[in-house]
């Protein structure tokens, strides 16, 4: 995927990723708000709707890891809930057939089903 981004824009990005997705920074809300916003800026440079919410999908999936990991602090799990409808309502927006609004539905309903069980 040609994102445009330098190599080391795409280094940050990885490293944020994996920083949120482990809980690298319990105490650290801004962690979620500085790779959603990195994400939104990569899919700035995407030409293909496709490919955006491709990217859009893997924040959510990013989310919803951490979200289901029990070894992760559980006020960063709920934080990363609390932020996992960003990225969805990008992907809201990017709906443009019957079949990415049917998959956008599935992922939703697996988001609150994963998330009532581990945040319970």
């Amino acid at each position: 995927m040609n994102t445009g981004l330098n190599s080391e824009m795409e280094e940050l990005f990885n490293a944020v990723e994996a920083a949120v997705r482990h809980g690298e920074e319990p105490d650290n809300p801004s962690l979620l708000n500085r790779y959603i916003l990195l994400s939104e800026e990569k899919a700035g440079n995407i030409v293909s709707v496709v490919q955006k919410r491709r990217l859009h999908y893997r924040v959510v999936n990013v989310l919803l890891d951490a979200i289901c990991d029990t070894y992760i602090d559980g006020h960063w799990r709920s934080l990363c809930f609390d932020n996992i409808s960003r990225p969805l309502f990008t992907i809201q927006r990017l709906v443009t057939s019957l079949h990415s609004e049917q998959q956008l539905m599935q992922c939703r309903k697996e988001v609150q089903l994963m998330a009532g069980y581990f945040l319970r």
